[in-house]
């Protein structure tokens, strides 16, 4: 049925009459931002009212009659810039030193701390939207404010999905609409590729909720906001757009409310030597069939401009 309503809300965008969208990203990479510019531009031209809230300006938005609202106070790019990535630290020999995992709990606490006391965001809430648009990764620490509005929210998902993040789009039990590793909707993967996934997706699942949800439900209750359990507050999706994955884990169908669109994260053709290394180690979980399908995949995403991609 939330499927159903979806579909007839984005007939209705397209068709009928000038609607009130909110694109909500405050949290993500260079090439997530892109990715929405491109759903933005695309909505404007659609004749449609659309807000972005977001942490940098984008001037082409602007002229086209967007309305931009930049949370006060964060130069999110500079802290990206200041985050550690896990191949640089691999190659300075810095694996004694690692420590990812806090560091991006802190990249995430920063930013939604930034976000929570944003005067912007305090007048944003007292307006009226029909549809909202929330970044997949690194935002659920968001779904609070997100709530706040009663009305259809899509997930999009510019980059590859791990396993763990997925089970909970649409339906009301866990494990219930999402292809598990356990599930029906796995009949081609060997045994070998479950277990592989099922600890993989367990681990990281459980990673992700620890970092985000922790700082979502701190600052709600800071706040005085009013929210669900992060788990309900996923499983109320609407729809979720998902970038065609490269990796392993998801060579899989997908359910109904799950959506993969292809080239949706373009990264310079200079990682494709990286990249051909990691598939050829994924080598020994797959068979050489998906193999061979997940290359040329990566390959094409890896050197596609942007200029081509489509939503």
């Amino acid at each position: 049925m939330k499927l159903l309503v979806c579909l007839v809300k984005f007939v209705s965008f397209n068709l009928v009459v000038a609607s009130n969208i909110l694109i909500f990203e405050p949290f993500g990479s260079k090439s997530h931002k892109n990715v929405f510019k491109v759903l933005s531009y695309a909505l404007l031209e659609g004749g449609h009212n659309v807000t972005f809230y977001t942490y940098s300006t984008d001037e082409v938005f602007l002229q086209r009659g967007g309305r931009e609202l930049i949370v006060e106070d964060l130069n999110f790019e500079e802290l990206l810039n200041n985050f550690p990535s896990f191949f640089d630290l691999r190659l300075n020999g810095g694996w004694a030193k690692f420590n990812q995992i806090a560091n991006l709990g802190t990249l995430t606490d920063l930013v939604a701390t930034k976000v929570y006391d944003s005067q912007k965001l305090k007048e944003l809430m007292k307006e009226d939207f029909d549809l909202i648009v929330h970044s997949l990764l690194f935002s659920d620490a968001f779904l609070p404010i997100i709530k706040h509005w009663d009305c259809p929210f899509v997930y999009l998902s510019p980059s590859g999905m791990p396993p763990g993040m997925a089970h909970y789009f649409g339906g009301s039990e866990e494990y219930a609409t999402y292809p598990g590793t356990f599930t029906s909707f796995t009949p081609k993967m060997t045994f070998l590729q479950r277990v592989v996934n099922f600890i993989g997706g367990e681990v990281m699942g459980k990673m992700m909720d620890h970092l985000f949800f922790t700082s979502g439900e701190r600052h709600a209750e800071r706040i005085g906001l009013e929210y669900d359990t992060f788990e309900k507050m996923r499983k109320n999706a609407s729809l979720v757009f998902l970038n065609t994955d490269v990796s392993t884990h998801n060579i899989r169908n997908f359910p109904n409310t799950v959506i993969q669109v292809g080239g949706m994260h373009c990264r310079p053709a200079n990682f494709l030597p990286m990249v051909i290394r990691i598939l050829k180690l994924s080598f020994l979980m797959v068979d050489y069939l998906a193999f061979k399908k997940q290359f040329i995949m990566a390959c094409h995403l890896l050197v596609c401009p942007l200029a081509q991609t489509k939503m």
